[in-house]
Order: structure tokens, then C-alpha cells, then sequence
């Protein structure tokens, strides 16, 4: 079988050369690329160690060779064709190569690794099929169809979504180029900070079509050795900020199962549609997540969250705040995270917030942390299928008039797993709330599986309400109404039944019966098969909420283990759709009497059966109203513009028909001004046997070129 790489036309976007909708007999695909089935190559062959699908993302590690530079490819099992990752996605670490492919929808892929030696010889090796699933996309960060970050509901990166990459050596460095104002005049925002902080990215989002920003996290930033103009606040560490009500649809994710912020945290202010995922927070100066003042709709999701820096108060040892929302934050989703003995896992609340903000807590592993889980003040939140797993102070606390519905989640040694401040347990203990007026749980199918005679329930339903000194309301039924009647200890406050009367962004059909969901949070909390762990002595660390000294010495003494990264300067920041990727076509590939625009590259030269051949290049645009023209429906176009072309080598007289997107257009033929389109966009020219360049003269989409004898 012949293997030919199609060559792309370097900072120009991924142009497809496709002809499947049009009938003929076809030629094979035209490429200068080395065939890699050649016997004189000398490269050693790629020898795969492990592969795997993960959630909307898949992996593969190879032992190192002697191959000067690796390719890495993926197909989809529906695909006929290989897309190229970036470059930026190949690591080395000591024993082994990997490379991540993100952005996956959920379905079955292959992956591909080429090793390339000095010489440009070529050996592959192809992984097993590997299975990639969806995230779980639910909470109140969803409701009203909203999609934070920079991506879309399938997993797939939403369209014109800059890419840059970062580690350890360019965090202060990197650049992002985007236009400034509407002229088109250029600014260079250098370092993270700068990129995502008020005078940076979003403040000329406008001048960029909006485009998303997905900022991917590789190996350990360590705060160390960075100078302090590097940060945003020497307290937090990086600081998201824009102004309320505009959007900042941003990403900031992890690559694979190492990506580590040490030494200090984000946070987020005045903000919309931010997502991060998939990094470990280690010794954070203050809270490894903050969502400071005025965030909508965020999503923190397959998080590693572990000890900070010792603090000044007495409740600081483990660090400050973990995952902290406040400063009348609002529709936010906290899920699949991983708390590793956090001391105070969530404030969800100051005292400024009005309510009821709504907030979602599920799928989250509160791994032997020791409270907030979270405390919350005035707010409405709905906690789902958690895992409260040997909890030292108290699961779920409500003060200051909070409503809190609480099902389906898994307790196991969760000391005090529902607290009110000023009655019920907490009225007999130790004070927990500082005073402050309480709230009411309204709980529902929730699992305790208690083996120390501390754990104590002080539960109440309807039937049974005493005085209302409980600690929370159960119901047998999911939709049951709590009565104004029912009212707090402290501060007479009643429970608001948000849970019955808004949309919570997730169905009733979409919450799991609690031993499924502590499976699922054990499965799929956090990173995926992360570089570090911790396993806590059940009969030692369930009623321990003193730091583990040899898990803090740990965490001060982390070093990632990667080595380096492959041609990190290969970042596709500045391409309009980040589809920079080359295919690796299995076969010959058959072309026919047309050329469409919906899988291969820029600058490819596609035979045209009995015609001869066409080479293009010019900006994708797949996000076009689709063109129906006799019968056969388009989808995806070229923007004709100054930077676009079309080459032309016919072998005879030809009858080329353009099927474009407007009437009475026009085109560039050898130079001279020819045209113009009918109106329904299709315009027909005849060209003579030998070569000719199609370029703009009117600004129009570019749908497809049909060919025909004269």
C-alpha cells in the first residue's frame, strides 16, 4: 500500500480538496512527500508501549529511537484520512515518548506515530483502536445552552479558537500577535499574565471576531524563578481579569497526566465562560482557585487539588481556600475535581452576595479532605453525586439563609455530613459557623456507609420536624416542596425551592443512584492516571485533620519528570481556525471531476480525472450557510480573498464552472478581471490546455470547481 503525506502551506489555515459528492472515474493524489514504505529507510521502528481514549482527548506512549523529530497522527474509525496533532503535543520524558490528541469527540480513533531520522527516512507504527468519551456537561454553568471555554457541547474546539501553548521556560515569554483595533494594527501580548489579564487578550476580542482562547498547560509551571511582574498578584499567581458582562471565552487545560501549576493558583475576576481542567494546583501561596468577584458561567472541572502554603490562621495549615467562589459569582459548575486532604475545600459565599447566585457541586472527590464541602452563605446550590470520603469535620454547612439541595451523593465516614449553623448538631458541638444565622438542606437519596460510632445524623423529614432543630430536611420524593412554615433556628429563614422551580441543567433522568456516582468520581475525578498520587490510611487519616507531614514533603519537593518538548515554537496561535494538521491518506486517493473544500490541505495538488490538476489555497470556512447547486449540497468553502488562489495545469480544453456564494462576483483569471457569477452563484469559464492562477477580484466564499470537456 502506498502511503502518501500531503504537504500544507505553512501559517495558511487546513483546506480541504474533496470530490465525493461528484461522480467520475478518479486519478490517484499528486505529492513530492517520501514514500515511508521506501526499504532504505534507517529509522527504528516505532515500538508502542500504551495507548488510551480518555474524556474527549486520547494518548499514546512509544519507546524513544533514533528518530530525529516524531509525526503523530489521529483518524476517527469513520475517517479514511489522518489529521497531524501539533508538534507541541510530543514529549519526551526518560523511558518513554507521548503525545496527546485534545479536542476529541466521543467515538473510536487510531493513532499514528511516524518517527522521521536526520535524513528524512520514515518508520510507523499504528496503535489498537482506542475509545474517547464525552465530558458530562451539566449544571447551572450550562443552563440556557450556554458553553463555557473554547469549546463546543461535542468536545471539539469551537471555531477561530487560538492555540497557545506553555511550559516552564516560555510561561513569561510566549506571544500571542491579534489585531488591536479595526484597522487591522497589530499588538504582541507577551506572558500568560499579560495574554489573560485586563489590557490583554479579551480587551481586543472584538477586533478578533471574538474568537475563543484555549491556553494549554504542558509539564510544571513553577512559580519559582519567575519575577513577580510575571504574576498578577504575588498572593494568587495568575490572575484572569476582564470587566463584567463581557465575555472571555477562555480555556485553560492541561496536557495529559502531569500538567502541575506549583507554588500558585488562578484567579478568576469579572469573567464569563471560562473553563479550566485537567491541571494539579500544588503549594498555592493563597487559594489554588478563586472565583473572586463577578464570575458567570464557569466550569472547574478534572482538577488535582492538593495542599497549599502554610497560612498565618490557625485553619491555614493546609493552605487557605481550595476551590473558593464569592463576590456574587453566578451560574457555576465545580465537577469531577479531586481534593486530596484539602483542609477548606470550598467557601461558596462571603457575605456580600444577595443570592441566589446558583452554583453546582457534582462528581467531586473529597479525598479524606476535612470540611467545606462546601460551606455556603446565602446562596442556592445544588450538590449531586459526590463522594464524601472520610471527611474529618463536615460534609455540606449552610448559614446565612442558603439553600442547599443535596442527592444522590456517597458518604463513608463523613463526619457531621450535613450541618445548619445554630441548630441541630451544630448547636450541640462546637459552634462550627462562626455564629452566623442558618440555612436549610433539603436532602434526598443520599448513601451513608458509617463504621465509626463519631458519625452522628441529626435528620428530620416532614413528618418528624421538631422545633426545626435539624440539621437537614430529608424527602422521599425528589420534587417535594419544603413549607414556608419550616423555618431556621437562627435567623427564621426558609428554604426557597429553587430546586422545583428553575432549570437546573440537568435532568432528573441524568442523576445516578449514589454507588454509581462514587464509581464514577473514583474513575473519572481528576487527571487521568496522574504522574502523582496519594493513598491514605483509612484507620489513620478519617478522623485526621492535621496535615500528613510525608504528603506535604512530597508535594514541596515535586518535580515533573518531563524532559523536553518537541518544536514548542510550532504554537498555532494566530491561525484563523487552528487546523493546521496534515492528513496521511491510507490509500491512493481517488479524485473525480470536481474539487469541494470539506477534508484535505492547503496546497495539495489533486488530480482531476482526465482534466489534470488543481492546487489551493486560501482560508477554510466551515461555519458557511451550506450551497445547493444541481442538486448536489455544499458545506464548507474557501474564503476568496487577497491571500487565496487557485492553480490550475489542464491537460486539455476545459470547461471550469465556479460555484460560489454570491451573484454578479468576479474573478481573476492569468491577471485579468473575468466574470460575472449568476444569480445563483455559478459561473462558467473556458480555459485552453496549459496552466492558469485563479485569484479575487470580488470578495465571495468559494464552494466548489467542477470541470467539464469543452
Amino acid at each position: 500500500m502506498k502511503k502518501v503525506l500531503l504537504k500544507t502551506v505553512v501559517g495558511l489555515a487546513a483546506i480541504a480538496l474533496v470530490s465525493t459528492s461528484c461522480s467520475g472515474i478518479s486519478d490517484s493524489v499528486e505529492s513530492d512527500s517520501l514514500d515511508t514504505t521506501e526499504s532504505r529507510s534507517t529509522v527504528s521502528a516505532v515500538t508502542i508501549q500504551e495507548s488510551g481514549g480518555w474524556l474527549e482527548s486520547a494518548y499514546v506512549k512509544w519507546t524513544p529511537s533514533n528518530a530525529a523529530s516524531y509525526n503523530v497522527y489521529y483518524k476517527s474509525s469513520s475517517s479514511s484520512s489522518y489529521t497531524k496533532i501539533d508538534s507541541a503535543l510530543i514529549r519526551k520524558y526518560s523511558s518513554y515518548m507521548r503525545a496527546d490528541i485534545l479536542g476529541l469527540a466521543a467515538g473510536t480513533y487510531t493513532i499514528k506515530i511516524v518517527a522521521v531520522d536526520s535524513n528524512g527516512n520514515e518508520s510507523s507504527s499504528t496503535t489498537t483502536a482506542v475509545t474517547v468519551l464525552k465530558h458530562n456537561r451539566t449544571g447551572f454553568a450550562f443552563t440556557g445552552s450556554q458553553m463555557p471555554g473554547a469549546y463546543n457541547a461535542d468536545g471539539t474546539l469551537k471555531s477561530g479558537t487560538k492555540v497557545i501553548y506553555v511550559t516552564n521556560d516560555n510561561f513569561d515569554k510566549v506571544e500571542l500577535t491579534v489585531n488591536k483595533n479595526a484597522k487591522g494594527e497589530k499588538i504582541t501580548l507577551k506572558g500568560v499574565q499579560e495574554i489573560v489579564g485586563t489590557s490583554g487578550y479579551f480587551k481586543y476580542a472584538s477586533f478578533n471576531g471574538n474568537a475563543p482562547l484555549d491556553i494549554r498547560v504542558i509539564g510544571t509551571i513553577n512559580i519559582n524563578g519567575f519575577p513577580k511582574s510575571s504574576w498578577g498578584s504575588s498572593a494568587e499567581g495568575l490572575q484572569v481579569k476582564y470587566k463584567t458582562g463581557s465575555d472571555t471565552l477562555l480555556t485553560i487545560e492541561g496536557v495529559g497526566d502531569d500538567a502541575t501549576l506549583w507554588g500558585f493558583g488562578i484567579l478568576c475576576r469579572s469573567t464569563q465562560y471560562v473553563e479550566l481542567r485537567n491541571f494539579a494546583v500544588m503549594c498555592a501561596a493563597d487559594d489554588s482557585i478563586s472565583l473572586d468577584t463577578a464570575n458567570y458561567y464557569t466550569w472547574v472541572h478534572n482538577l488535582d487539588l492538593f495542599y497549599g502554603s502554610t497560612g498565618g490562621d490557625s485553619d491555614q495549615a493546609k493552605g487557605d481556600g481550595t476551590i473558593d467562589v464569592k463576590g456574587d459569582s453566578k451560574y457555576q459548575t465545580y465537577s469531577y475535581n479531586h481534593f486530596w486532604d484539602s483542609g477548606k475545600s470550598s467557601l461558596c459565599g462571603m457575605k456580600s452576595e444577595s443570592g441566589p447566585n446558583y452554583i453546582t457541586y457534582h462528581h467531586n472527590w473529597y479525598d479524606h479532605s476535612d470540611s467545606r464541602h462546601p460551606r455556603i452563605r446565602t446562596m442556592s446550590v445544588h450538590i449531586y453525586n459526590n463522594y464524601f470520603d472520610g471527611n474529618s469535620k463536615y460534609g455540606v454547612g449552610v448559614t446565612m439563609g442558603a439553600s442547599a439541595f443535596v442527592e444522590g451523593n456517597y458518604f463513608r465516614d463523613a463526619k457531621n455530613p450535613m450541618l445548619s449553623s445554630g441548630q441541630g448538631t451544630d448547636a450541640k458541638g462546637e459552634g462550627t459557623f462562626s455564629g452566623e444565622t442558618g440555612g436549610i438542606i433539603k436532602a434526598y437519596n443520599n448513601k451513608f456507609a458509617e463504621s465509626n460510632t463519631y458519625n452522628k445524623l441529626a435528620f428530620v423529614s416532614n413528618s418528624d420536624v421538631s422545633g426545626n432543630d435539624f440539621d437537614a430536611y430529608v424527602v422521599s420524593s425528589r420534587d417535594t416542596k419544603i413549607p414556608s412554615t419550616v423555618k431556621t433556628v437562627s435567623g427564621s429563614t426558609t428554604y426557597n425551592n429553587f430546586d422545583t422551580s428553575i432549570n437546573l441543567g440537568v435532568n432528573a433522568s441524568q442523576i445516578e443512584d449514589p454507588d454509581t456516582a462514587k464509581a464514577n468520581v473514583v474513575k473519572y475525578s481528576g487527571r487521568h492516571n496522574p504522574d502523582f498520587t496519594w493513598k491514605f490510611d483509612n484507620s489513620k487519616e478519617d478522623a485526621n485533620y492535621s496535615v500528613i507531614s510525608e504528603l506535604k514533603n512530597a508535594l514541596v519537593s515535586y518535580k515533573g519528570k518531563l524532559l523536553s518538548v518537541q518544536n514548542l515554537t510550532s504554537n498555532s496561535n494566530n491561525d484563523d481556525d487552528n487546523k493546521t494538521d496534515e492528513p496521511i491518506i491510507e490509500e491512493e486517493t481517488k479524485s473525480n471531476n470536481c474539487v469541494t473544500f470539506d477534508k484535505y490541505k492547503a496546497g495539495a495538488t489533486v488530480t482531476i480525472d482526465g482534466f489534470g490538476s488543481a492546487v489551493i489555497v486560501g482560508t477554510l470556512k466551515n461555519n458557511v450557510s451550506a450551497k445547493t447547486y444541481n442538486g448536489t449540497t455544499y458545506k464548507s468553502a474557501i474564503k476568496m480573498d487577497s491571500s487565496a488562489n487557485v492553480k490550475l495545469t489542464l491537460t486539455k480544453d476545459v470547461t471550469v464552472t465556479f460555484v460560489t456564494d454570491k451573484p454578479n462576483g468576479y474573478f481573476k483569471v492569468d491577471g485579468k478581471k473575468v466574470g460575472k457569477t449568476s444569480s445563483n452563484g455559478a459561473m462558467s469559464i473556458t480555459l485552453q490546455k496549459g496552466s492558469h492562477t485563479i485569484a479575487k477580484s470580488s470578495s465571495l466564499n468559494l464552494y466548489a470547481i467542477l470541470f467539464s470537456s469543452n
